[in-house]
C-alpha cells in the first residue's frame, strides 16, 4: 500500500509538472482535471480536491512550484518560471 501511494504521488507530481510546462500556469481546479485519472477512484470529489491541495502545498514546500495570486484567483507555476527574468 505504501509503495502504491508513493508511486501515485510521483505520478501526480510528474503529471502536474508536465501540465505546467505546457500550460505555463494553472489554477488548482485545472490541475485537478489533469490529475483526475491518477487519483484513486474510491475517493469522492472532496477527498480528491484535498489530495490535490496537499500535493500542491508539498510541491510548493519542496520548491517545485510557486503560487501567483491568492484564493480563487491563484495560479500555480513551475518555480523556475515564476522568478526567472524574461
Amino acid at each position: 500500500l505504501h509503495s502504491t501511494s508513493r508511486r501515485q504521488r510521483q505520478m501526480c507530481i510528474r503529471d502536474s509538472i508536465k501540465a505546467l510546462e505546457s500550460m505555463g500556469s494553472a489554477s488548482r481546479r485545472e490541475l485537478m482535471e489533469v490529475l483526475k485519472k491518477a487519483l484513486p477512484e474510491v475517493l469522492n470529489e472532496d477527498q480528491k480536491s484535498k489530495k490535490v491541495s496537499n500535493l500542491l502545498q508539498a510541491m510548493k514546500d519542496e520548491g517545485i512550484v510557486s503560487v501567483i495570486g491568492s484564493k480563487r484567483y491563484a495560479k500555480w507555476v513551475l518555480a523556475n518560471n515564476s522568478n526567472s527574468p524574461q
